[in-house]
């Protein structure tokens, strides 16, 4: 059952080796470069004599069925630049000899059905740029510290995994970094500040489940001057939200929901979040009134504060988020009426502010409105 399946490849005795279906040669006496394959729903096993291929650049077997264990023989493959077994239904092991592939710069071995440990040999590999193990089953490993050794990488996800242990300090140091996935794992401890440092990153997703991380949101993330997408919910992080997070200017994603008890109030230093397009705080104990400063949203599209114990009235600035598609500020104590000025919400299509203590009719200007709330709407 060796790379069996319902592809139909042009491998044949009878045609030259340089036009079979995704296998380049190069080189004198020719040999193979490039072995690609992705999603030609290939199933069976990788064959280990692949690790004889010793000009091997690319192999690229994504999107397919395949089964069994990653053979150890391809960390044998000294030329090897991008390694794809993404998206196959491969167990066992991450063989720890990949880590003597010293010119690797792409590993994507992610959403397979893998098992144990992340090797640390893996922090050998030092050009390295995109290392993607996430959607695996590599419940209870921890995260090597070795991976900040990664100087090149610019891409890390080890998502969907069931890790456990604390975020290594170290991985502060991967100055390139620009995509860090470390969510919906079993993580525990406090977020570095380190993290902080990671001033090219532009999506960091620490999503938890179970209470995970615990501690402050460390000032420090407020450095991160590239960041467009930042998930911290899911996990058991107390005290105030800092200010610093109000200096990033390129944020469009803010997700803070389902932690466990954040004291004080919603900074007003969010609404200088010029770009800022989706804004979540479920179910964080935010205290306190909505500050009228995120009425400077002008790009926001959807903002949640769920279930919270904000208190005051609802902001008439909140009508200047001319981009809004969802509000809601539901199981809250605010107070007072609605104001008329959420009618100018021309492209709102769901509207919940029940379970407060708010007063008075609703506003005529609501119905107004291009919509009128039609969609859903509640108060």
């Amino acid at each position: 059952d060796v790379l069996a399946g319902r592809a139909v490849l042009n491998w044949s005795a009878g045609t030259p080796m340089d036009r079979w279906e995704g296998v380049t040669i190069a080189g004198s006496p020719p040999r193979v470069r490039d072995l690609m394959l992705p999603s030609m729903e290939l199933v069976g096993r990788i064959p280990p004599e692949l690790g004889s291929l010793a000009s091997l650049r690319t192999l690229d077997f994504g999107g397919n069925g395949l089964r069994g264990r990653i053979p150890r023989e391809l960390g044998g493959l000294a030329d090897l630049q991008h390694l794809n077994l993404s998206a196959n239904e491969l167990t066992g092991g991450i063989p720890s000899e990949l880590g003597g592939l010293a010119n690797l710069r792409t590993l994507d071995i992610g959403e397979n059905e893998l098992r144990g440990a992340i090797p640390p040999e893996l922090g050998g590999l030092t050009v390295l740029q995109h290392l993607d193990l996430g959607k695996n089953n590599l419940i209870g490993s921890s995260i090597p510290p070795e991976l900040g050794d990664l100087a090149n990488l610019q891409h890390l996800n080890l998502g969907l995994n069931g890790l456990r242990g604390s975020i290594p300090p170290e991985l502060g140091g991967l100055a390139t970094l620009q995509h860090l996935d470390l969510g919906w794992n079993l993580l525990t401890g406090n977020i570095p500040p380190e993290l902080g440092g990671l001033t090219n990153l532009r999506y960091l997703n620490l999503r938890g489940i179970e209470w995970g991380l615990t501690g402050g949101i460390p000032p420090e993330l407020g450095g991160l001057s590239n960041l467009q997408y930042l998930n911290l919910g899911g996990n058991g992080l107390t005290g105030d939200i800092p200010p610093e997070l109000g200096d990033l200017m390129n944020l469009q994603h803010l997700d803070l929901s389902w932690n466990r008890w954040f004291s004080g109030g919603i900074p007003p230093e969010l609404g200088g979040l010029a770009n800022l397009q989706e804004l979540y705080l479920v179910a964080t104990g935010l205290n306190g009134s909505i500050p009228p400063e995120l009425g400077g949203l002008s790009n926001l599209k959807k903002l949640s504060f769920l279930w919270n114990n904000l208190t005051g009235r609802i902001p008439p600035e909140l009508g200047d988020l001319t981009n809004l598609q969802t509000l809601n500020l539901a199981g809250n104590r605010i107070a007072g009426g609605i104001p008329p000025e959420l009618g100018r919400l021309a492209g709102l299509r769901h509207l919940d502010l029940a379970g407060n203590r708010l007063s008075g009719g609703i506003p005529p200007e609501l119905g107004r409105s291009p919509r009128g709330c039609s969609r859903s709407c509640r108060y």
